[in-house]
């Protein structure tokens, strides 16, 4: 019969989230400095992703075919590999072939990009956000999708150019249509950032992943990750949720 043996108690989660040192300040443990990075590279690549992904969308409908063609394309691509494989040929592309050559200007010398762990940081960025940059776009043009014909036929009455009727009409619209599958995929960036341990990014799991090592607490450990991780997501869905109450409206 198996036996199983948890040790919750000598577990002592809290320290490793924040350690009181003996002068009486605290500083971040093991998993908060995890739970940090985490975060930190999540708003950087959500930004960076929302961004792009409005950028790519905005390409898709511009009427010029071969922009359409490539934009098309590269989502297709993306959405057909998986993200670890797509991590791993950005970032070896980036950081021994392009981003290297970009401490020769000295306008980014504040990137300090000779130092290991920021190539690691950036690429990281780089690879998360354009990854989802190609489901955020998708998204964002089922969404354009169903907004009414009749409000680019309303716009082009009152002589508005397409792009201006893409900015100010149906870019608007189409956000509040998208914005709960939008905060699906936040969500779902904050997982995939897991997958950035590979590289020796020391976000959550990366961490979790060296305090296993030494104190062989194997289910503890992972099961107060997933309890960090479940409080991150859950606070994103009930902000999520308040900004779909404050955008609704009748469609």
């Amino acid at each position: 019969m198996t036996s199983w043996l948890w040790n919750w108690f000598t577990l002592e989660l809290p320290e490793y989230l924040l350690i009181k040192q003996a002068d009486g300040t605290f500083k971040l443990g093991v998993l908060g400095v995890g739970l940090f990075n985490t975060l930190k590279v999540s708003f950087f690549a959500s930004f960076l992703a929302f961004l792009v992904g409005a950028l790519i969308t905005f390409g898709r409908f511009s009427g010029l075919k071969f922009l359409v063609m490539y934009l098309n394309s590269y989502v297709s691509l993306v959405r057909n590999l998986p993200p670890l494989v797509f991590l791993l040929v950005l970032h070896f592309f980036f950081s021994i072939h392009f981003l290297p050559s970009l401490s020769e200007f000295k306008v980014l010398s504040w990137l300090n990009l000779e130092h290991t762990q920021n190539l690691n940081f950036i690429s990281a960025v780089l690879a998360l956000s354009l990854y989802e940059a190609a489901y955020i776009s998708e998204i964002l043009r089922g969404a354009m999708s169903a907004v009414s014909p009749g409000q680019w036929q309303g716009a082009y009455s009152l002589g508005l150019g397409r792009f201006t009727c893409l900015r100010k009409i149906i870019l608007p619209q189409a956000f509040r249509y998208s914005l709960p599958s939008l905060s699906g995929q936040l969500i779902s960036l904050v997982k995939d950032s897991s997958i950035l341990s590979i590289i020796s990014i020391q976000e959550l799991s990366f961490q979790a992943t060296e305090r296993m090592a030494s104190s062989h607490k194997v289910s503890e450990l992972w099961l107060g990750v997933a309890f960090l991780y479940l409080i991150v997501n859950l606070t994103l869905s009930f902000i999520s949720k308040r900004l779909e109450r404050s955008f609704k409206w009748q469609i």
